[in-house]
């Protein structure tokens, strides 16, 4: 899932994995476990990303044992919010402090105080927009017999639902204000995906 996202992701993830490749102040590793468990509560998590300040390397590690029951496209909205916080780990703690797009990041952050609330800020339009276009393009024969089932694409409202996962639990403020009916929507939509494959095309 990680190599068909390196290589066939839109333009945001292409950007996104960018910053960690040649030469790059961070480097990155994904690692798979067959159990992440959170540090704070002991319970098993999807994955998690970790930075030590005095260590220029990002882990990410993705639980196996919680994405293989899940649906492809859910596995690639898991890894997508994780290369998010590997992203938001270099914005936090580049030397490159006069770059104006790590300077707007940097007050958005403190208005949310977290990773998550800045995520649900600034993040979901473009993480909706990338699930969408792997779905369509690379998860193909999951993509059409969504329409065969439901007689209707896949729609916008879909994967930004998609996008929440990971956040709405959080009560980040960004899914807090929004209406009763709209995240009643976005609940009927996101459940649509427990239907979808489990297994991931090839990407050789």
């Amino acid at each position: 899932m990680n190599d068909l996202l390196d290589k066939n992701g839109d333009s945001f993830v292409k950007n996104l994995l960018a910053n960690f490749k040649g030469n790059s102040e961070f480097d990155i590793t994904i690692v798979s476990k067959e159990h992440v468990v959170s540090n704070q509560t002991g319970i098993e998590i999807n994955g998690r990303t970790m930075y030590d300040e005095a260590n220029p390397l990002i882990t990410i590690e993705i639980s196996t044992s919680r994405t293989n029951e899940r649906a492809a496209l859910e596995g690639a909205r898991i890894i997508l919010h994780e290369y998010i916080h590997a992203d938001m780990y270099r914005k936090l703690y580049t030397i490159d402090v006069t770059n104006q797009e790590v300077l707007d990041f940097k007050k958005t952050y403190e208005a949310y105080g977290n990773q998550h609330g800045t995520m649900g800020a600034l993040y979901i339009n473009s993480m909706k927009d990338a699930l969408k276009a792997f779905h369509k393009n690379v998860l193909i024969d999951d993509y059409n017999k969504y329409i065969n089932y439901y007689g209707e694409a896949p729609s916008d409202t879909f994967y930004e639902a998609l996008a929440w996962g990971g956040l709405r639990d959080s009560d980040v403020k960004s899914w807090t204000d929004l209406s009763p009916e709209k995240k009643a929507a976005i609940e009927a939509l996101a459940s649509r995906v427990t239907g979808f494959s489990r297994t991931v095309p090839c990407p050789n």
